[in-house]
Parts: C-alpha cells; structure tokens; sequence
C-alpha cells in the first residue's frame, strides 16, 4: 500500500510538472506577441531601429530575395491564429509592404531560396503542403 501511494505521488508531480511547462510556454507564447511587429526603444549597442511589419507575427519565415529585399511569411498573428499573409522588408527604406497571401496559414514553416528566385514554402504546424512565392520577381 505504501508503494501505491508513492506512485500516485509521482504521477501527481508529473502532471504538475508537465502543466507547469504547459503555462510557461503560452506565457513565452504571449510576451512574444505582445513585442513582435512593435517598434521599441533605441538600445545601447549595435542595433538600430527600422520600419515596422505590416502585421505582427512571430515564427515566421524570413528569406533574403537576390534583389535585397527579405520575403516575411506566415508565422503566428494575434489570438495564436497561423497567418497567410506575407510581407517584402526593403533595406533601402527600411519599409515592409504586403505581398499577397499564401495559399494555407503557415507558422513553424520553412521558406527556401530557390535558383530561378522563387521561394519554396513547405510545412508548417499540422501542415504538410507546399508552395512558390514569385520571389525578386513579386
């Protein structure tokens, strides 16, 4: 009997443990949303601040087209929705402009460089599909 009250003491601090972890990773999940796409203040060092996103997401792709310009996509948008839209960053203004939106919301996914300079978008959370952004050439 001693031995089945050790049991249910360990699975009962398992599951704390695991509810613990739980909580902390919506936490990180929520502060990340709260900063993502919000300018901040100027810090002391090599950083400087830029333009803002469009729209606020994190876990988001981002790809450095051949024309300079970075392709942002998908990621998680506010209320932990997956977002379809992308955005263009333009070094050169320090501007982010829309650029249509993906065929399937997509966070966690993979975006690659492709050599004809379109964008492969593969995956995602619970997502198996695949597409092409036009790239430069958008």
């Amino acid at each position: 009997m001693k031995m089945r009250h050790s049991k249910d003491n360990a699975l009962l601090s398992s599951r704390l443990l695991l509810n613990t972890a739980r909580l902390a990773a919506v936490a990180w999940i929520v502060a990340t949303l709260a900063v993502v796409g919000r300018a901040q203040a100027p810090s002391q060092g090599p950083f400087t601040l830029t333009g803002e996103m469009a729209t606020a997401r994190s876990a988001h792709t981002a790809t450095l087209l051949d024309n300079g310009t970075v392709l942002l996509a998908g990621g998680w948008g506010e209320g932990f929705t997956p977002l379809d839209s992308a955005e263009l960053y333009h070094p050169a203004t320090g501007k982010f402009t829309p650029t249509g939106h993906m065929t399937t919301p997509r966070a966690w996914a993979t975006a690659t460089l492709l050599l004809d300079g379109t964008v492969l978008i593969v995956g995602g959370a619970q997502d198996l599909s695949a597409e092409l952004h036009a790239g430069h050439r958008a």
